[in-house]
């Protein structure tokens, strides 16, 4: 588990003048524009980064269609011909955190996670590992896409703090078919129940064989407590994210978050709130 000191997000529509200044932004992509301003309110919402020198912060940020969307429309609308050479960075993924990491001095490193739906959920499980392994004292983790960022500043802590837990997993659709595969996944799923004993359970999924079977899987290691199933209300990984957002905001008991995909990958983000809700 992990502490979180500070939380923002931020959907469109998105004012960027009012919220990141006039200048410096026009280039970047949307994507970019609400991680930085989703960064931005976390640390103000009490997520400080400058009790640890700029080598021991670091950055972990998921997306999954921020950058396909982005220039599969620019190029619908106009063409390639006419998009600008600025732009051109942006075609790899991992330059879109660049700006984040050089904002807030996050020096111990930045990675960026893509896959389907759980990128999310990966950064907060690849942060949970960099701060027990000492790679760095405190991190951002976000989740980006081209409608909107959630992000998060957590560091270790104690039981009294809130704190988040992600963990995430692979099911072939084939596997899930089987009697084997299903057992696998209620053992994956007892387990995370056991550790998060979660009195509240949320499906952020999609109406694919997996996500079934991962639901069914939780719902009967679950001791009484039925996933309430949503659809993702926002693209990528960025549903599943602003479900958790919206916990660290509002919940008072350990609740936790599930999502999976058509292609296999599934993943379990729990909220503990400690004495006091973020």
């Amino acid at each position: 588990m992990i502490a979180v000191t500070g939380a923002g997000e931020v959907c469109a529509p998105f004012d960027v003048s009012e919220e990141l200044g006039r200048r410096g932004y026009k280039y970047l992509l949307p994507a970019s524009r609400y991680l930085l301003a989703a960064t931005r309110r976390a640390v103000a919402a009490g997520g400080r980064l400058d009790h640890a020198p700029a080598e021991r912060r670091g950055v972990a940020v998921g997306s999954n269609t921020a950058v396909r969307e982005y220039f599969t429309q620019a190029m619908a609308a106009t063409s390639q011909a006419d998009l600008s050479p600025a732009m051109a960075p942006y075609f790899a993924i991992n330059v879109l955190a660049a700006r984040v990491t050089g904002e807030h001095e996050l020096k111990a490193f930045s990675l960026t996670c893509t896959s389907p739906n759980v990128a999310g959920f990966e950064a907060i499980e690849l942060g949970g590992r960099a701060l027990a392994a000492g790679r760095a004292d405190v991190m951002v983790v976000a989740a980006m896409e081209g409608t909107g960022a959630v992000a998060m500043v957590v560091e270790p802590g104690a039981a009294h703090q809130p704190r988040v837990l992600a963990r995430t997993a692979y099911a072939p659709p084939d596997l899930v078919a089987s009697d084997r595969g299903r057992g696998r996944l209620l053992a994956y799923a007892e387990a995370t129940i056991e550790r998060v004993r979660p009195t509240r359970i949320h499906a952020v999924v999609d109406d694919s064989p997996v996500a079934e079977a991962v639901t069914r899987a939780v719902a009967t290691a679950g001791d009484g407590v039925a996933p309430v199933v949503s659809a993702p209300t926002a693209n990528g990984c960025l549903g599943p994210m602003t479900m958790l957002s919206h916990l660290l905001r509002t919940a008072r008991e350990n609740t936790l978050v599930i999502t999976a995909t058509a292609e296999g990958h599934y993943a379990f983000g729990a909220f503990l709130p400690g004495v006091r809700a973020c």
